[in-house]
């Protein structure tokens, strides 16, 4: 009896390839191609863990279209909490570039804005009230001293307004520190001094900010710290106001030192300074102590209300900065 022959099942798969080619070719390829390269797509998606387990339950396309909706919703809410969170800044920053300004773009506007400006800060001083007064030096220049003689190159304005910009904006806010806080003892406010990135850099200090101009949507922002230096005098109470303006405030001048300085080194001698507080009227009798204009006064400039000599340095940090710094250290510059 003989052994029926036995067939290798590798060479039996073999014949069969080689009658699907056939087939395929009398077919034509290209007619098979998308079919198979379908098949090929399918089986690799079954073959992922996540997409076959979504596949595998009744509800799981459901489920996937439902997360992704809470996911674009969450994503939704936390851009307008973070457009919340940083929209006043970038308006600040837009604000201090001055960029839809046109004396921004000129340096002879520039100029005639900087003088108008100065001008026009003076004659409100001198026309308010004492008790709510921000004092200045005749000479003020809003810090830009330098273009007292002359105009700015072309390439100077974008820094130029943003300087001029938040240097007016400084004054506006210790004016409205002054305006707002409430002096059991009015002192004077003055200011006496303001420095900015120009004067700075002239001065040649080593950590001189130097503003430049960037290329990106706020001409003029600086790839340096900003920083305007101010000396002032000021009362106790107009200091905490002007510094809790500051925290506030969405142009984001950060306090970087302050040097508080009392002039009054000593305790004031009452018998000094019942001097100044004495009536010009004599007493009505012999003996009788002399009236004084105000006692409580009196009691409140021996306790030490005295005006404080601040000096205060500041650092503006504009919206546009930190991307024109990446930029530049990319571009193998110092940022």
């Amino acid at each position: 009896m003989k052994a029926s022959p036995k067939i290798n099942p590798r060479i039996l798969l073999a014949l069969l390839a080689v009658g699907v080619a056939l087939a395929a070719g009398q077919m034509g390829w290209n007619h098979f191609s998308p079919a198979q390269e379908e098949l090929m797509r399918l089986d690799e998606e079954q073959a992922q863990p996540g997409i076959a387990s979504v596949l595998a339950d009744p509800d799981g396309l459901s489920q996937v279209q439902a997360n992704s909706k809470k996911i674009t919703d969450l994503n939704k809410e936390m851009e307008g909490k973070l457009e919340k969170f940083t929209g006043g800044w970038k308006e600040a920053s837009e604000k201090a570039a001055a960029a839809n300004q046109a004396w921004a773009k000129d340096a002879g506007a520039w100029k005639d804005e900087l003088i108008r400006s100065c001008s026009e800060l003076l004659e409100r001083s001198r026309n308010t009230p004492k008790a709510k007064r921000v004092e200045f030096p005749d000479d003020f220049y809003l810090g830009l001293d330098a273009f007292r003689q002359k105009n700015p190159d072309a390439a100077e304005v974008p820094g130029l307004a943003r300087e001029l910009q938040i240097a007016r904006h400084l004054v506006d806010l210790l004016r409205g520190a002054r305006e707002t806080s409430t002096e059991a003892y009015s002192s004077p406010c003055r200011l006496k001094k303001m420095e900015g990135p120009t004067a700075l850099r002239d001065k040649k200090t080593p950590d001189s900010p130097r503003p430049a101009a960037t290329s990106g949507s706020s001409p003029g922002a600086s790839q340096t710290p900003m920083i305007f230096r101010l000396a002032l005098e000021c009362s106790p109470e107009v200091l905490y106001e002007f510094i809790a303006r500051l925290t506030r405030d969405t142009w984001l001048l950060l306090p970087r030192n302050m040097e508080v300085v009392n002039p009054v080194r000593q305790f004031p001698s009452r018998s000094e300074k019942m001097k100044s507080f004495q009536s010009e009227k004599a007493p009505d009798r012999p003996g009788e102590p002399t009236p004084t204009k105000s006692s409580a006064k009196l009691i409140e400039v021996l306790a030490g209300k005295e005006a404080l000599e601040v000096f205060l340095e500041l650092e503006y940090l504009d919206w546009n900065a930190p991307a024109g710094a990446a930029e530049a250290k990319k571009g193998g510059g110092k940022p």
